[in-house]
């Protein structure tokens, strides 16, 4: 039969994928290319290509949100962003045996949004290179859900070569990257009662917003997920937590860039600002821990800690958001670097890279989830001090040089002066701690009393659910 294609606007940007703040609908599935204006007439340039998949909490989020143009002109033309969109929440993450069917290739139980992910990776393979991209140099890349999808894509091999190196912005490896088939599929049964459905195809022919709105009245029955729709372990996608690859070193071997901001937790902390001991307790409770765990936690974040000092804020507030911070960011990111040095003690070849961002914006008074973002992109943001802008070339210049030369220190792009950032190594426990432009160092043992305890805890978690 005669294939039928429509043209489209390109200067226009598609819908967003169904979602609560944003609206969104179901013809979602565009993505972004930002390329310079000389491969319009040199498609042979073979440029390297930033994949970029967005956070979210694979809730929400959007392509949209992320201008890739500013970053193409920061690296004076010599790379191509790619940005993304996949469908989010129970479009994108609904989990259950009866999806099998639905699959007659693989047999996969849902994970569309990965798939939807995947999908576009493929036709970057096949097609970036009419916009003057390599195909072959395809850097992948994500903050928070979209970090989290980079971990499960490193695992997953029907991923693997379809990018060359990758960078994991605050989601490297954690518990909450993936869930059990069990979670998901006590999801999928509660979502069934929720809309009176008795099997998947009852719940195909309902609207778009009638079944978006019942999945919201689906509650989450554990705490470290508090969404019900997330990627599953299914056995055909993914066959284990991302964590348990990295431990076994079934991961893809190329260069990474990973790390943590220092007050991921200040957005998530379910704590006033004021709070007190008690609510703290209560908190770390609700969290699943234990009282012993709670014991340990008082040590490590109350009694012999400082924490800046900012007014109206409470030490029992640090507390909270600090080892929220640990728990579900930093210490799954410690635990990342070591499992890959150790892995190239033996055999592996790629170098790893951790950081560290501790840089207050101008308009900030802690350094939060997402803080990292606009220097990454180098947006050019009014708002911005002048220390906002060096430290956006700080940024743009460690990121640029890794996308091209998969070596932040190459020194084809941006600034000359940056400090080196050496090739993390468990024996010394190297990491680069970026607070100013001009406040930049290598330092060592990132959070080590804190990960050792809390990293014990997960793997313990991980290994009894996967």
């Amino acid at each position: 039969c005669m294939e039928i294609r429509e043209t489209v606007d390109a200067k226009r940007f598609g819908g967003m994928c169904m979602q609560t703040y944003a609206g969104g609908k179901e013809d979602c599935l565009y993505l972004n290319v930002y390329a310079p204006e000389s491969t319009l007439s040199n498609v042979n340039a073979s440029l390297p290509v930033a994949f970029f998949m967005h956070g979210g909490g694979y809730l929400g989020g959007s392509s949209m949100l992320y201008d890739g143009s500013s970053f193409v002109e920061y690296t004076n033309g010599q790379s191509i962003v790619v940005t993304i969109n996949y469908r989010l929440n129970v479009f994108g993450f609904i989990g259950s045996e009866e999806l099998r069917s639905q699959d007659t290739v693989s047999g996969s139980t849902g994970n569309y949004g990965i798939q939807d992910q995947r999908m576009a990776m493929t036709w970057v393979r096949d097609n970036i290179a009419s916009f003057g991209g390599d195909p072959t140099s395809v850097m992948i890349f994500g903050q928070s859900a979209g970090a989290g999808s980079t971990s499960i894509h490193l695992s997953a091999k029907k991923s693997w070569g379809l990018y060359s190196h990758a960078v994991l912005e605050s989601g490297s490896f954690g518990q909450w990257v993936m869930q059990n088939m069990s979670l998901a599929q006590g999801g999928y049964d509660r979502l069934l009662k929720q809309t009176n459905c008795k099997d998947f195809e009852c719940m195909l022919e309902l609207d778009t917003d009638t079944l978006y709105e019942a999945s919201l009245q689906v509650p989450s029955l554990d705490s470290v997920y508090e969404s019900v729709w997330a990627p599953v372990v299914d056995g055909i996608e993914v066959t284990t937590h991302p964590w348990i690859s990295l431990s076994d070193g079934a991961i893809a071997d190329i260069p990474i860039i990973q790390g943590t901001n220092r007050d991921e937790g200040a957005m998530f902390v379910e704590l006033t600002e004021n709070c007190t001991e008690q609510e703290l307790v209560d908190y770390w409770t609700w969290g699943g821990f234990s009282r012993e765990d709670i014991v340990h936690l008082k040590e490590l974040y109350i009694v012999n800690t400082t924490y800046p000092n900012v007014d109206g804020v409470d030490v029992y507030w640090w507390a909270g958001q600090r080892s929220i911070t640990d728990y579900v960011f930093s210490c799954p990111a410690r635990y990342t670097s070591h499992k890959l040095s150790v892995l190239n003690s033996n055999g592996r070849k790629s170098d790893s890279y951790l950081y560290h961002f501790e840089h207050i914006g101008n308009h900030l008074k802690y350094v939060p989830h997402f803080a990292e973002l606009p220097y990454v992109f180098h947006w050019d943001n009014p708002m911005k001090a002048e220390v906002d802008q060096a430290m956006c070339d700080v940024m743009g210049s460690y990121w640029g040089n890794f996308l091209i030369d998969k070596n932040p220190n190459s020194g084809r792009i941006g600034l000359k002066s940056n400090p080196q950032w050496p090739v993390y190594d468990s024996s010394i426990d190297n990491y680069l701690s970026i607070v100013n432009a001009g406040e930049i160092q290598v330092l060592n043992n990132l959070k080590v009393e804190e990960c050792e305890y809390l990293n014990n805890k997960i793997d313990s978690d991980i290994n009894d659910d996967f």
